[in-house]
């Protein structure tokens, strides 16, 4: 094993030499990524993994980490690829499956604390439609709690009446909310009246 790993470090840095281009060099990785995971070395795979985000089809990483057990495997390279997005290297809806899948994990693995980091942390930086969609996982994985916290955080008054109807069923709440909104320090524009 040190000896192939050995051989890949050095295939990388004599590509680097060569001015080879970072699609070329990814190839490198991509291959010790999966040299590593044949091995059961799935922590120095994920690594390898990551280096090839932007040119290998994450789908294909993704389904050998689906097992439980690689979970937290699977989290560090969901974080990595939601982390990179920017409108101009990733479609929005294909940054809104990885985050859901990324949050089920956390859910799954129940890592709350790492749950919240990162809403708040991308909450500012993601689109109403995203933070939709992160509030949809935590009504399907009943963390209704953390639901409301979300749509209260970003105003998204629907979202927080659904939650409180649907998921609390409480009534009078919602009742109170769409009388007085600013108690619940939420604001309603007219249109929404």
């Amino acid at each position: 094993s040190f000896f192939k790993k050995k051989y890949f470090d050095e295939a990388v840095i004599y590509a680097k030499n060569l001015n080879f281009d970072e699609e070329k060099i990814s190839e490198i990785s991509k291959k010790q990524a999966q040299y590593e995971f044949s091995k059961g070395h799935y922590d120095k795979s994920i690594e390898e993994y990551i280096k090839t985000i932007k040119y290998y089809e994450p789908s294909i990483v993704i389904q050998k980490f689906l097992d439980k057990s690689k979970f937290n495997f699977l989290i560090k390279y969901l974080e990595e690829i939601v982390e990179s997005y920017t409108p101009n290297n990733m479609d929005a809806e294909e940054c809104k499956n990885y985050t859901t899948l990324l949050l089920h994990c956390y859910i799954m693995q129940e890592e709350m604390n790492k749950l919240k980091d990162f809403i708040d942390r991308k909450g500012e930086i993601f689109s109403k439609d995203l933070m939709k969609a992160v509030i949809d996982v935590c009504i399907e994985t009943d963390n209704p709690d953390i639901g409301l916290s979300i749509a209260k955080q970003h105003n998204m008054v629907y979202e927080y009446l659904y939650i409180t109807l649907a998921k609390l069923n409480e009534k009078q709440k919602a009742i109170e909310i769409m009388e007085h909104p600013e108690k619940f320090e939420l604001k309603i524009s007219n249109k929404e009246k």
